[in-house]
């Protein structure tokens, strides 16, 4: 059975399944909002940057079990601690164990585990650099007869279009 409170998020399933564990890190938290509150609780070096730093994460942490009175600075470390094992394990434990046992009755998951980098471009999720190229093959031109005046116009429309694209390509 895979220790659930030692999976590290970054590649959370395929870590698991493989059975490759590791402590959650900030990073695993795919809420950029929430990341950004618990790195202020994280980066806290006075306790009353602490308790001005949990401020905002109240109703959260008493959701997640983590509400506690903070009476030295030295308590962050848990509290982060207890924060990345609610959110990065606990909270998907029942569906990440659905997922599992689904597998298992596959065959799948002895074949992860045996070969756990082959399944990581699928399980995992991988950013990808949106260029203009990219973009414009989401979309699919629905053009006019040919020889029309609707064709002319949006020939017209597209090449700007793509003009677009390319001047905001890499604009942040």
């Amino acid at each position: 059975m895979v220790d659930l409170h030692q999976i590290s998020c970054q590649t959370h399933c395929l870590k698991a399944l493989s059975r490759a564990l590791g402590k959650p890190v900030l990073e695993d938290i795919a809420d950029f909002e929430l990341r950004g509150k618990l790195k202020k609780v994280s980066e806290s070096e006075t306790l009353e940057d602490l308790k001005n730093a949990t401020g905002p994460l109240q109703d959260y942490l008493a959701n997640a079990g983590c509400l506690r009175q903070l009476t030295n600075i030295s308590h962050k470390e848990r509290l982060v601690e207890d924060v990345l094992l609610f959110q990065v394990v606990n909270r998907v434990r029942a569906p990440f164990e659905r997922f599992r046992e689904g597998l298992k009755t596959l065959g799948i998951l002895s074949k992860i585990q045996e070969h756990p980098q082959a399944f990581h471009p699928i399980l995992c999720h991988q950013p990808v650099h949106l260029t203009a190229d990219k973009l414009d093959d989401l979309f699919e031109i629905q053009w006019s007869v040919e020889g029309s005046n609707r064709l002319n116009v949006e020939c017209q429309i597209v090449t700007f279009w793509r003009d677009f694209l390319q001047d905001t390509e890499g604009l942040t």
